[in-house]
């Protein structure tokens, strides 16, 4: 039986053991850290990840007065309103992230990405943040980010150093 909740004080509870299956993928690593205790690894749960966010944000409201991460989108459309490329973005404190960025290829020539950028900035600016953080692997879109001024502040090297991840960040406000 599976019974989800989100209110602190409340309990998540998922009675599984090792080699069991949550949707179609098998329970792996239970490890008993007390008598009433256990960590299991288990595969990936919209609804386990949204009760982690939640707690973790409410422990972070409390301890800093933290207001809520607002997330929003900047999409590009065609005339008949057919999604082509968009951003999502979220100010978290006062740091805009830009999360995740992607136009179709057929659009991608067009400065696209340089025009949905530059309401994705000013909608952070309106809320509240003072810079813009990114990551961007090797493949990607570096050199496009520090057109648009942002600087690399951060690298991880990926598969023996054969791909970076890069981080990248710049100020938003004068």
């Amino acid at each position: 039986m599976r019974d989800i909740h989100h209110r602190q004080g409340e309990c998540l509870t998922l009675s599984l053991s090792k080699g069991e299956l949550v949707e179609g993928e098998a329970i792996r690593q239970v490890r008993i850290v007390s008598a009433e205790l256990r960590i299991a690894v288990e595969a990936s749960d919209a609804e386990v990840e949204n009760a982690i966010r939640a707690a973790i944000g409410a422990f972070n409201r409390a301890a800093v007065d933290k207001p809520e991460r607002q997330r929003f989108n900047v999409v590009l459309r065609n005339r008949e309103g057919c999604m082509k490329g968009g951003l999502i973005a979220s100010v978290n404190f006062d740091v805009m992230l830009i999360e995740d960025l992607f136009i179709e290829e057929a659009h991608r020539r067009g400065a696209h990405g340089t025009k949905l950028m530059a309401p994705a900035e000013e909608e952070g600016r309106l809320r509240g943040a003072r810079r813009a953080c990114v990551s961007t692997f090797s493949w990607q879109a570096r050199p496009f980010y520090e057109k648009l001024g942002f600087r690399v502040f951060g690298e991880l090297p990926y598969r023996g150093g054969a791909h970076v991840l890069y981080w990248l960040d710049k100020p938003l406000c004068a």
